[in-house]
């Protein structure tokens, strides 16, 4: 990836990441186009979204399994693209630990997988965080009846800022073996 040998900054993020719209792809169009429409609405503060490769994922652990629902922890080696305020430009937090839900039989889960992931604006949505014990029902999206609105209505549920604890969405995975659709989520130890 050319941001090792360039620096990022507020300035030039925007060509790069255009610049990079030609060498990535998720091998889904919708995806594809959800990721760059996100990426040229950023503002210096975000945390930007991407499509990363799985072999980018490793100490894949199950963590959770209840009903149509599995996270998993894993490390990501390059870790998320951010703005880094005291440096002023933008830089990655390289072996970042994070949480991954995957979304089984997803390949035609990709309208709701977008709607999960994409809200207006980062600021519509305020999460708090709750006991694992308090959740009566955690949902796996396995058998969708339309998998297309169900796979992107979780993902757009997930882009928002992270002030005061939110958990941030960093991008959009597949496994290579299984073509299950995973959200890279922060991690949040609980």
């Amino acid at each position: 990836m050319s941001s090792q040998n360039r620096e990022l900054t507020k300035y030039n993020i925007l060509e790069y990441l255009k610049n990079n719209f030609k060498i990535w792809t998720s091998g889904n169009e919708k995806i594809d186009k959800f990721i760059q429409e996100r990426q040229l609405k950023i503002d210096e503060y975000d945390t930007i979204i991407e499509w990363i490769s799985y072999n980018q994922l490793d100490k894949i652990k199950e963590t959770v399994k209840n009903g149509h629902i599995t996270v998993y922890s894993a490390i990501w080696k390059d870790g998320p693209l951010y703005y880094d305020n005291l440096c002023e430009k933008y830089t990655r937090n390289s072996n970042k630990e994070v949480a991954l839900k995957y979304f089984y039989n997803s390949q035609n889960s990709i309208d709701s997988l977008i709607n999960e992931l994409k809200i207006g604006s980062h600021n519509d949505i305020i999460f708090k965080r709750i006991p694992y014990n308090q959740y009566d029902e955690i949902k796996e999206i396995e058998s969708l009846q339309n998998p297309d609105s169900e796979l992107l209505n979780e993902v757009k549920a997930y882009i928002i800022n992270n002030d005061g604890g939110i958990l941030m969405t960093y991008e959009i995975s597949q496994n290579s073996d299984t073509k299950n659709y995973i959200i890279v989520l922060q991690y949040a130890a609980g």
